[in-house]
């Protein structure tokens, strides 16, 4: 039986280059694939993109984040039996980090910070096309987050619905 993939990338992204604080524009993401992903090379999939809040990083969706926020909360065995129980059906998760230097940036671009609306609807969105098997249409794309990546949820979201 195959099992689900938690798949860690680093990518550069040009949106954040030149931020004044000289925060990386280098970013890791993490990518969950449902079970199915790679028994059906076939198959594509549904892609919702999670963000997190301030003060954290991607890595608290699963229980190893810098501070701790959810304490062992593990986003990739909820998606499991969630999955498993069909109450929800397969899907990519997409979750980018977002931190900086002053620990948030609303996902919004700035000068200081970086172009984060840009990182996230231009580039993360196309690099996760290329690399994926994604349902590549707006149709197919949800968005989410906890705190500042609710707030950015929901500003992307109106901002770009297009995408």
């Amino acid at each position: 039986m195959s099992k689900s993939q938690l798949i860690e990338e680093e990518v550069h992204f040009d949106s954040l280059e030149g931020n004044l604080i000289g925060d990386p524009a280098d970013r890791s993401i993490l990518i969950y694939l449902p079970a199915s992903y790679q028994a059906s090379p076939q198959k594509r999939y549904p892609v919702v993109y999670l963000l997190h809040g301030a003060g954290t990083d991607n890595l608290v969706w699963v229980g190893k984040s810098f501070n701790n926020y959810y304490g062992d909360f593990n986003l990739a065995m909820v998606l499991d039996r969630l999955i498993a129980e069909d109450k929800i059906r397969e899907m990519i998760v997409v979750m980018p980090d977002a931190n900086t230097t002053f620990m948030g940036n609303w996902y919004v671009n700035s000068p200081v910070l970086g172009n984060y609306q840009d990182y996230i609807t231009d580039e993360l969105v196309q690099h996760i096309d290329e690399i994926y098997r994604t349902l590549a249409h707006r149709e197919s794309r949800g968005i989410g987050g906890h705190s500042m990546g609710g707030f950015g949820a929901i500003n992307l979201g109106m901002h770009h619905s297009e995408i």
